[in-house]
């Protein structure tokens, strides 16, 4: 139930992102690592209660070293596992996948990802993670998101890119976090948090 593999890698992904630039730790974990669809990946316990499940956070790291297509291997796999049924969790996935794609030029898989995580998180009738996936498209519509602009794979012209215009974004990004605040409660920070990079 508690298997090292599942809780092993969260510690690992907390050294790697924390780093300021280069890791501070040996990056060959990540070949040591069980099959991409192990169970011992999965802790029915633990991952029904976090915001991320130990492959995305393994994707994450592998986004952050600039490793997409190794990072969209392991969103899907988190996405495709039965036993994920943690909508957090799974619109955090979403994301991931949504920002490695638009990375590597596929825009119409980047707007998938995105839809199917906005679609989870209004299912699930969680407005924060709404918001965030309300973000994330805005800012890889404008080209901002983390790691766009990478050299691998086909690119799509951008006058074909499906991705929202910048107007859109930020309209559809005020409408959100007019509904997460009451008047004058927090709005400042939230507005500062959400439109930071729009």
């Amino acid at each position: 139930m508690n298997h090292m593999h599942a809780w092993k890698p969260s510690i690992f992904v907390m050294l790697v992102l924390s780093s300021p630039e280069e890791p501070c730790v040996d990056l060959s974990y990540l070949a040591a690592l069980p099959p991409i669809n192990s169970p011992t990946l999965w802790d029915c316990c633990m991952h029904q209660i976090t915001v991320a499940s130990t492959r995305c956070l393994i994707a994450e790291v592998l986004e952050h070293l600039g490793r997409w297509r190794a990072a969209i291997e392991w969103a899907r796999a988190d996405l495709e596992d039965v036993h994920n049924r943690n909508t957090t969790a799974m619109t955090r996935t979403g994301r991931l996948l949504a920002r490695c794609h638009a990375a590597v030029g596929e825009h119409s898989l980047s707007v998938a990802a995105l839809d199917s995580a906005l679609a989870a998180a209004k299912a699930g009738r969680l407005l924060l993670s709404e918001a965030l996936s309300v973000r994330a498209m805005a800012l890889v519509s404008i080209g901002r998101a983390a790691g766009s602009g990478g050299d691998e794979g086909p690119r799509e012209r951008e006058e074909d890119s499906p991705h929202w215009s910048e107007q859109v974004g930020r309209e559809r990004l005020l409408e959100v976090m007019g509904r997460m605040v009451r008047e004058g409660s927090g709005h400042e920070l939230l507005e500062k948090l959400l439109l930071h990079g729009l």
